[in-house]
């Protein structure tokens, strides 16, 4: 019914508790990217099956892969410092054998993000979100943007948030300091004008002040300012929301 995909590069640190906790799905890919760790050994101690691939800068990129390898038409998508527990594992199972031959095509996960082993509880990551990683292969598009961004229902389907107690939310391991979410953001900031324009967006200050206003007002309306770890996400995302759009900007002038 569910098959589970992990991208991995270098995450023996987190891939072992990852990989253990998916033993509700029937079966779980990992697809790796030239690991130097021990990421291979570990995925297949923990029974996975692996795929060794070329290195890519983000797990997007083989995804659509992913979806041509897996036996089963349910997929979630893991990346290794997510934590998903047993428990809502089974209930997702549920929705699905209750739900998949009445034309669902997506899934919404609740998640806690951490950062520095402690969640988040103000601020736009802060408190419990919706996690978008369960699809139907043949209900959804699937482009291999950025952040998972661009993901469509095909028409005809629809989406299910699954409803969960606290304690059986996906933790995901986010960063431990500052630092780690800038080295994180430099990466990623390469590849954010392909995504950007494929989406239809074209650079303009007006466009870019606009987003910032956003994201401020949003981090301001989940008091971001009233817990020091979620003050210094939302400074880190108004520093990538800004070094984003001006990448695209440079876009435009080659």
């Amino acid at each position: 019914m569910l098959s589970a995909v992990v991208v991995a590069y270098n995450e023996a640190r987190y891939l072992s508790e990852c990989l253990r906790r998916l033993t509700f799905c029937d079966e779980i890919l990992v697809i790796d990217l030239g690991s130097q760790d021990r990421s291979i050994e570990i995925a297949k101690g923990q029974g996975a099956r692996v795929i060794q691939h070329e290195w890519v800068p983000f797990a997007e990129k083989v995804r659509g892969i992913a979806l041509e390898q897996v036996k089963n038409d349910w997929v979630i998508f893991v990346d290794p410092d997510l934590y998903i527990p047993t428990s809502l594992g089974e209930k997702l199972r549920v929705l699905i054998g209750n739900h998949s031959d009445h034309n669902l095509g997506m899934v919404f996960l609740p998640i806690f993000t951490f950062f520095g082993n402690k969640p988040l509880r103000f601020g736009q990551k802060g408190g419990r979100r919706g996690y978008l990683g369960v699809i139907h292969r043949d209900r959804v598009e699937v482009p291999a943007f950025l952040h998972f961004q661009g993901v469509q229902l095909r028409d005809g389907y629809f989406a299910l948030c699954l409803i969960a107690a606290d304690e059986e939310v996906i933790c995901h391991y986010w960063i431990d300091t500052l630092r780690e979410a800038f080295i994180k953001g430099h990466r990623y900031l390469p590849y954010e004008p392909e995504k950007r324009h494929a989406l239809g967006q074209t650079f303009s200050w007006r466009r870019m002040f606009s987003e910032l206003g956003r994201d401020l007002k949003m981090d301001l309306r989940k008091l971001a300012f009233l817990e020091w770890r979620a003050f210094q996400v939302m400074f880190f995302q108004l520093w990538y929301t800004y070094m984003a759009n001006i990448t695209l900007r440079r876009l435009k002038r080659v």
